[in-house]
């Protein structure tokens, strides 16, 4: 009997720009679909399998990154065995 895990991670993004230089990006986690992670937002990903061999999560970038000088991004989990 294979087991997997439900999770919902609560990421919240913060992006840190360079006010001297023109230009914005993003950043979404993919995840199989693209997660679009807002500046100040925390999103809900309610309802991701995550293999038992674990799952690779990509940060990916849109945009123009040259005023880009910081993200922060905080990631909450809350998961169980099924």
């Amino acid at each position: 009997m294979k087991s997997s895990i439900t999770a919902n991670f609560r990421p919240h993004t913060r992006y840190e720009y360079d006010p001297e230089t023109p230009g914005s990006a993003t950043f979404a986690l993919d995840m199989g679909q693209p997660l679009a992670l807002p500046d100040g937002k925390t999103v809900d990903t309610s309802g991701l399998t995550i293999r038992t061999a674990g799952t690779t999560l990509r940060l990916k970038l849109k945009g123009d990154r040259s005023g880009l000088k910081n993200v922060y991004l905080v990631m909450g989990y809350k998961g169980g065995v099924q």
